[in-house]
């Protein structure tokens, strides 16, 4: 396999794998009201943040360098170790306003593992499982045609 190739796959297995960080990152999000209060402050500190969310400080902070690294924030370090600024980017917005719908998919995480079980076993009950499958196909395609690159 050429280099070019390998570079090729390489990228889309960490895409796939930020996708699954992504998408549990932001369900959690969601859940907690840090995705509404995000789209409320455009612009935002990590102190701000830890002050106003009862959280881990580190995973915090690797949430949102998460976010930043896929173009969604824009991250500016104020003190090393102490305070960050954030901002929110275009693509985030979007990403931010669409946060219900990874929820949803973060529930079916645990169900992927073995999608192969649910599509191909000729006995299973779980038709729910694959039109939710469905239904996640087409969220993403529609993702995918919303955030610039």
């Amino acid at each position: 396999m050429d280099k070019e190739r390998k570079k090729q796959l390489r990228g889309i297995l960490f895409q796939h794998l930020d996708g699954i960080t992504l998408c549990s990152t932001i369900a959690t999000f969601y859940n907690k009201g840090v995705t509404e209060y995000i789209l409320k402050n455009k612009t935002f500190s990590i102190q701000e943040i830890l002050s106003k969310y009862e959280c881990n400080a580190g995973y915090m902070n690797v949430s949102l360098r998460l976010l930043a690294s896929q173009g969604w924030l824009k991250r500016e370090i104020i003190e090393d170790g102490e305070d960050i600024e954030f901002e929110l980017t275009d693509r985030g917005n979007i990403g931010l306003s669409h946060a219900a719908h990874y929820d949803a998919f973060n529930k079916f995480i645990p169900y992927l593992i073995n999608i192969d079980k649910y599509l191909f076993d000729p006995d299973t009950e779980n038709m729910g499982l694959i039109l939710g499958f469905w239904y996640l196909f087409v969220f993403v395609s529609f993702l995918d045609r919303q955030l610039p690159i």
